[in-house]
């Protein structure tokens, strides 16, 4: 899935994930591509899940269309 973002955000985005600042991550995508919100967050909670050493749930994707 592509989430375009604008030129100017990649930084800001790599700052918040080195931080591990997972939530500002998470409300900025939801805000540019708030049809994809359930995705964005499963993905953040597992990106999360695995910068601390846990294993998350495996997510279930659906084909739509």
């Amino acid at each position: 899935m592509e989430l375009p973002i604008p030129r100017a955000d990649p930084g800001k985005l790599q700052r918040w994930f080195e931080a591990g600042e997972w939530a500002g991550v998470e409300n900025y995508l939801i805000a540019r591509h708030p049809e994809h919100s359930a995705l964005i967050s499963d993905w953040i909670a597992g990106s999360k899940q695995r910068s601390e050493g846990g294993s998350p749930k495996p997510v279930r994707l659906a084909a739509v269309g």
